[in-house]
């Protein structure tokens, strides 16, 4: 096992368990710097999603490795970890840095399917920071490398990544349309993991269009792809977004059978953060279908997943506890959770939140029968969602700014695109314009090296001989000048008027087949590719790759001049 750069998600289940003991077999075992190095990558690239700690440390010791060994594509390896751990945890700006550091790195190395990762990182980190010029800035960089590669895989997950960006800037047509790219990339290519992770994504678009039908059905879709190659981190968040849609559809028993498979599933490989907001939703359905003492259980097991860690879970659970305390008729104390969750929410500026305990706080209010307090945190909420709609008033302008933004540099590129593509035309127009006036010349050549023979033939001949030669020459230059003179095919022409350079390549490089002796010809009169396909019949692909053979078998290096080494031939 060697350090690469090509860290591929695994198949399925069976392949994703065998790499992971192979790699933890490597790490047991006294083995080389570069195959250690490799067997932590692979083992953090493995993991990240599902033991996201265990991971990190995988790739910083990883890391440590290939910078005291100078594993240079190892370190590249490590850095692209690192980042996809921060990501996950949501540490985007770290995260980009690292990108950076990985982008910088694939350069040195001269690898350009590592700068496409790398700029697909950059890119998606800039998304997450909602720096959305940016992002596709990368983005598209990227995406000319994956084309430039013919890299199918990649190209999907760029478009996948397209499609997030298009969806925060309110383009949700535009995101389908990127998804449906990246969908059928991962069907021709057999790419499962694409596959599944393309179809949440876009039932994530469907719900953002309140089709909530539509949004299930391709979750449901994903969540068999997902379990096809044994993302259980993948079917997991699939069935938690299935079950708030739920939520909003207003059908709280299958909502709530969600949440329950989501906690046992996220209990069972240890992630605590999702675990402790997937019970905080299970308490807020059961609130709604009246089921209090439950809930308040649900509520105690979520502060008690929440202690002691950063989880920004504590205003939330504060809200739920108060909603449940408000619906169960227990007012003092509902008042007293809701102004303890007024204030986390407050210190976390999460405007959805106020909005919400404020609505339920001017209900405990006018319940107590005090009008005042009720009115005021009335206006309150009033007040938030005026700020609200002012805030998405001008985030839209913003968004239909980046868009119009996005719109102009497709102009320009598309401009760019047709004025390149007649640029090529003319120039292929020229070399066959120079290809003509080549073989105009080898005609002329022709006819003056017949008519110098002729003139020899007089000048030692007879009166009689003198005066039929004469009559010949005169004939074969009217015939040439009317054009009924009938020559060979333009290659072949050309090749009869250098027999001599033919005979030559042909004892000195007796590898060479008859048709790379043609083409070498033809590369003698400096011809363009397209220009010698044209007049050999054939594709240019095929003349590039006598090129190639020629050159292999001349012994000629890549960065040589094929033209003029030919051209020296003596």
């Amino acid at each position: 096992m060697s350090s690469t750069l090509a860290l591929v998600a695994p198949a399925n289940p069976l392949e994703a368990e065998e790499r992971l003991r192979r790699s933890e077999r490597l790490l047991q075992e006294e083995t080389d710097a570069a195959t250690r190095a490799a067997a932590l990558n692979e083992l953090c690239f493995l993991l990240y999603r599902s033991d996201n700690e265990r991971a990190l440390d995988y790739a910083e010791e990883a890391r440590r490795l290939a910078r005291r060994q100078r594993l240079r594509a190892a370190e590249f390896d490590s850095l692209m970890n690192i980042a996809r751990c921060r990501t996950a945890r949501g540490e985007n700006r770290r995260a980009l840095s690292l990108y950076k550091q990985a982008l910088a790195s694939a350069r040195a190395l001269g690898d350009v399917s590592a700068q496409v990762s790398a700029l697909n990182g950059c890119g998606y980190s800039y998304a997450q920071l909602s720096s959305f010029r940016h992002a596709l800035q990368y983005f598209r960089k990227a995406e000319a490398f994956a084309q430039s590669l013919k890299d199918q895989h990649k190209a999907g997950s760029l478009y996948g990544n397209f499609a997030y960006v298009f969806q925060q800037l309110h383009d949700l047509p535009r995101a389908l349309e990127y998804q449906q790219k990246s969908l059928l990339i991962a069907e021709q290519t057999g790419d499962e993991l694409l596959k599944a992770s393309t179809l949440a994504n876009i039932g994530t678009t469907h719900n953002r269009m309140w089709s909530f039908e539509l949004a299930i059905r391709y979750y449901a879709a994903a969540v068999e792809s997902f379990r096809s190659c044994g993302d259980d981190v993948g079917i997991l968040g699939c069935q938690f977004n299935k079950g708030t849609i739920l939520i909003d559809w207003n059908r709280p028993q299958e909502a709530l059978a969600c949440f329950e498979e989501c906690e046992a599933g996220y209990h069972a490989i240890g992630n605590t953060w999702m675990e402790a907001r997937t019970v905080m939703h299970k308490a807020i359905v059961k609130i709604d279908l009246g089921r209090y003492d439950e809930a308040e259980a649900d509520l105690d097991v979520a502060v008690a997943l929440s202690a002691g860690q950063e989880m920004n879970l504590e205003a939330g659970i504060s809200r739920a506890r108060g909603r449940l305390l408000l619906y169960s008729g227990r007012l003092q104390e509902a008042w007293s959770e809701l102004q303890n969750a007024l204030a986390l929410a407050e210190a976390r500026r999460e405007k959805e939140q106020l909005c919400d305990i404020h609505m339920m706080l001017a209900d405990v209010a006018e319940k107590q029968g005090r009008t005042a307090d009720a009115l005021a945190h009335r206006k309150c909420m009033q007040s938030i969602q005026d700020e609200q709609n002012a805030g998405a008033d001008l985030a839209k302008m913003t968004a239909m700014e980046t868009r119009l933004a996005v719109c102009e540099s497709e102009r320009e590129t598309a401009d760019l695109q047709r004025h390149l593509e007649r640029m090529k035309e003319e120039l292929l127009s020229k070399q066959q314009d120079l290809a003509e006036t080549s073989l105009q010349l080898l005609q002329m050549h022709e006819l003056l090296g017949r008519i110098d023979a002729g003139l020899q033939k007089i000048a030692a001949g007879t009166p009689r001989q003198r005066s039929r030669g004469v009559d010949n020459l005169r004939s074969v230059i009217r015939r040439t000048i009317s054009g009924d003179e009938v020559v060979e095919s333009p290659d072949q022409r050309f090749i009869d008027q250098h027999q001599e350079f033919m005979t030559l390549l042909a004892r000195r490089f007796p590898a060479l087949t008859p048709m790379e002796r043609k083409i070498c010809a033809l590369i003698r009169l400096d011809l363009s590719a397209a220009a010698i396909a044209e007049m050999l019949v054939m594709s240019v692909k095929t003349v590039y790759t006598h090129r190639q053979r020629i050159r292999r078998k001349l012994e000629i290096s890549s960065y040589g001049n094929l033209s003029s080494w030919l051209s020296s031939l003596d």
